[in-house]
C-alpha cells in the first residue's frame, strides 16, 4: 500500500479557509486516485504524479477547506485508491489539532 500523510498549511485565522496537504508515496504503477473526505463524506476534487529513480510514483495534493467545511471540525482523510487493491490507504488529520478550541 502507498504511504499517505496529511498536514495543514499554517493559516493566520480560524475564520479563513484551511489548506491541507496530502502526500502519497511508494506506489506503482501511476494509477492511484486521491479523494478527500470530511467526517465520512466526500469533498470535491483536483491531481499530478512524479516518478522517482526506483520507478515508484509520488503525488502531492492540496485541498483547501472552505470556512464552512473548516468550522464543521472533525477528521479529514486523504484516501488513496488503486485499481485491483481492495483496501485503500489513507492519512487522517483531526482538525482539533489544527484549530484547538
Amino acid at each position: 500500500l502507498p504511504k499517505v500523510s496529511v498536514s495543514a498549511v499554517p493559516s493566520t485565522s480560524h475564520s479563513s479557509p484551511l489548506t491541507l496537504s496530502c502526500d502519497v508515496s511508494g506506489f506503482h504503477p501511476d494509477n492511484v486516485s486521491i479523494l478527500w473526505m470530511q467526517n465520512g463524506k466526500f469533498l470535491p476534487n483536483l491531481p499530478l504524479s512524479v516518478q522517482n529513480e526506483e520507478g515508484m510514483y509520488r503525488r502531492h495534493q492540496y485541498h483547501t477547506l472552505s470556512v464552512e467545511e473548516r468550522s464543521r471540525g472533525g477528521e479529514v482523510q486523504c484516501v488513496a485508491q488503486q485499481p485491483n487493491v481492495q483496501e485503500p490507504a489513507y492519512g487522517t488529520i483531526d482538525l482539533s489539532t489544527v484549530d484547538p478550541r
